[in-house]
């Protein structure tokens, strides 16, 4: 792994907010991030294209990577796209996950947790938008966004959201995945696929879904609800986990398989 980080103190080891953020603009190549620890930003990650209102050429490949514990936002991406696996992203004051304007993003096998410790969390982990305001111009585009095999959770009673601009397109698509919502009640928000909901602690007390949050361990628990909760039929699935540990047949929800 490679620590981002700006102090190595023990008093610095979990503090947000220590530097600002890694920022990829546009460029003649993709970007790759593997086995890295982004922690202790404001923003862990920002993507931005702004050559063209409805293009998004440049693509990050985001792989077995953990992003945590930051003062703003984990992912920042506007007109990019993003292909991620075996990933956690966890712990923002703000949002975990920020999509506007237009791209293409596929994230599989991803824990998005976001038990922030720091005060209260006033936002959902999940924010979409197909338009953004560039100075005094709205930026909108057309935005895909496919999350299989994923966990979305946290202590908010509400962790998606998205908003949309009729001049562009928005699709959205949770496919075997645990959340933490009620827009599955809603007859009009129809991105899920053999999805779990806001599933119940039935043992009365600590994390339905993971070995301890407060510890920032998000490994599921023996009783777990992700676990054997994914699919073997989506594409290009990667064969271990986030520790390079093998999935089996029925291969859990999240970075992590339970071992």
């Amino acid at each position: 792994y490679t620590n981002y980080m700006t102090r190595k103190d023990f008093f610095y080891k979990d503090l947000p907010g220590q530097w600002d953020r890694i920022i990829l603009n546009e460029s003649p190549n993709d970007h790759e991030i593997n086995y890295a620890i982004i922690k202790n930003s404001f923003i862990g990650i920002q993507t931005e294209y702004f050559l063209g209102e409805k293009s998004a050429s440049n693509k990050l490949k985001l792989t077995n990577t953990v992003i945590t514990n930051l003062e703003g936002v984990g992912i920042l991406s506007r007109n990019y796209n993003i292909e991620a696996e075996n990933c956690l992203i966890s712990n923002a004051k703000n949002q975990l996950l920020v999509f506007q304007g237009g791209g293409t993003h596929r994230f599989i096998h991803t824990t998005v947790a976001n038990y922030w410790k720091y005060g209260n969390r006033q936002v959902e982990s999940f924010f979409a938008s197909n338009s953004f305001a560039l100075g005094n111009v709205e930026i909108v585009g057309d935005l895909d966004i496919y999350f299989g095999n994923s966990v979305v959770y946290g202590t908010a009673k509400e962790e998606l959201d998205a908003d949309s601009n009729q001049a562009g397109k928005i699709n959205i698509v949770f496919d075997h995945c645990v959340l933490k919502t009620e827009l599955n009640e809603d007859k009009d928000v129809t991105w899920f696929k053999d999805c779990i909901f806001n599933p119940l602690n039935t043992s009365g007390f600590g994390d339905v879904l993971f070995v301890s949050p407060s510890n920032d361990d998000f490994k599921p628990k023996p009783d777990s609800p992700l676990k054997d909760a994914g699919s073997t039929l989506i594409p290009n699935l990667p064969s271990k986990d986030i520790l390079q540990i093998n999935r089996d047949a029925k291969p859990d929800v999240g970075c992590y398989e339970f071992n």
